[in-house]
């Protein structure tokens, strides 16, 4: 192994890791709380499912950094990617969860 790249996958993996930390440390509090609601919890768990399912997507993403597909090679093209990651997904919950016809307003996409 190149001794230039090896330690920039190592940082890598310290950063990806530090980033599925974070989202559990984010979302963790969400699914425990939902699973210990009695009586209606039903709704509940179908938000911690969903909270759980756009986990597994942004770690999944996260894991498609490291493949050829996305060329990224320095620590600022994580960075990068992370970055872009993150915004789409404020503007995507922006749109979804913000969003009211009849109260139309716009956000800009890169806040």
């Amino acid at each position: 192994m190149d001794p230039v790249l090896a330690p920039m996958k190592r940082r890598t993996l310290f950063k990806r890791g530090a980033f599925a930390g974070l989202a559990a440390t984010v979302f963790q509090p969400m699914m425990t709380l939902a699973n210990e609601v009695p009586d209606g919890g039903a709704a509940h768990a179908e938000a911690a499912d969903a909270v759980e399912a756009l986990q597994g997507a942004l770690n999944k993403l996260e894991a498609q950094f490291l493949t050829p597909e996305f060329a990224l090679r320095t620590p600022q093209d994580f960075a990068e990617a992370r970055r872009v990651m993150l915004h789409v997904l404020m503007h995507a919950l922006h749109a979804w969860l913000e969003a009211d016809p009849a109260r139309p307003f716009f956000v800009s996409y890169i806040d």
